[in-house]
């Protein structure tokens, strides 16, 4: 008897890409809050909110940053530091040329907007793959700098 892999639901789906997307954040920030240094109760969180755009940049990575719960719930929720997330993300994507961006935005809407498994599976298999080359050069980097001490 051969055995079929269940669909994952959208919500299962949702949840999954989710973690991708805070885990990458995280690593790519280097494990420390953007704002405090601390590396400690860290979290991913979204520069532009997402349900005031459609969910468009919910997944894009560019669209998040590293804080510590403090920093993410005291200041940045608490209202003082929208400025700096402004900021942030600026710098952040200050590199990427505006064609590339509109680009990205379209893809994006066509993707996020959608209940569609199928693009959420994409969607989670880009970020799964994204994460892994993210840890690997992060080990290469330590690889190359322990030849180096």
């Amino acid at each position: 008897m051969v055995f079929k892999a269940k669909m994952p639901t959208i919500k299962t789906l949702k949840k999954q890409c989710h973690e991708y997307w805070s885990k990458i954040v995280r690593l790519r920030d280097m494990h420390k809050c953007q704002m405090c240094g601390s590396e400690e109760y860290l979290q991913a969180h979204h520069c532009i909110v997402t349900k005031k755009n459609g969910g468009s940049t919910r997944y894009d990575t560019r669209n998040g940053v590293c804080l510590c719960y403090g920093c993410h719930i005291g200041k940045i929720h608490g209202g003082a530091s929208q400025d700096w997330i402004g900021r942030y993300w600026m710098k952040v994507n200050a590199l990427v040329p505006i064609e590339i961006q509109e680009d990205i935005k379209l893809q994006s809407n066509k993707y996020f907007s959608t209940t569609n498994k199928t693009v959420h599976l994409e969607i989670r298999e880009s970020l799964k793959k994204e994460l892994i080359e993210l840890e690997e050069l992060r080990l290469n980097v330590f690889a190359e700098m322990s030849t180096h001490i």
